[in-house]
């Protein structure tokens, strides 16, 4: 009688040990799961950041070739008065520099690199011979 009792106490027992270890492998696949889902959404986050950044970084330059351009259209008014732009390309950047008006004249500077443009203008007066640069500002679409 005594083994049916301790038979018995050990097969209750082993019933806890297995509902246990199932409770054990539930709770480590959702952790398991969870941990995914942040690693998932911490690989998104850094992409976009990335991405993010990476046009920034394309504006500002596409902004700088656009001030290029109107300081080599500046250059070419000292030199030639009747100047009427053209074009200034730097790497894959071009801006496209026009020439209007008199006195003051307004010059334009439009750069582009990819799908990003920036727009900057300058008004230019010539005062007893001199050029004189009176207003410098960029222009939002």
């Amino acid at each position: 009688m005594m083994q049916q009792s301790l038979s018995t106490k050990l097969s209750i027992g082993g019933g806890r040990r297995e509902s246990l270890a199932g409770h054990a492998l539930v709770t480590l696949l959702v952790v398991i799961t969870a941990s995914m889902v942040m690693i998932s959404a911490a690989v998104v986050l850094t992409i976009a950041t990335s991405e993010a950044s990476s046009l920034v970084l394309r504006s500002q330059q596409t902004l700088m070739v656009a001030e290029a351009g109107l300081e080599e259209a500046l250059m070419r008014l000292l030199r030639d008065p009747n100047y009427t732009g053209g074009t200034l390309t730097l790497g894959s950047s071009t801006a496209t520099i026009t020439v209007t008006g008199s006195n003051p004249k307004t010059v334009l500077a439009i750069a582009e690199t990819g799908a990003i443009s920036r727009r900057v203008q300058v008004l230019v007066t010539e005062d007893m011979g001199m050029m004189v640069v009176s207003e410098w500002k960029e222009l939002r679409e």
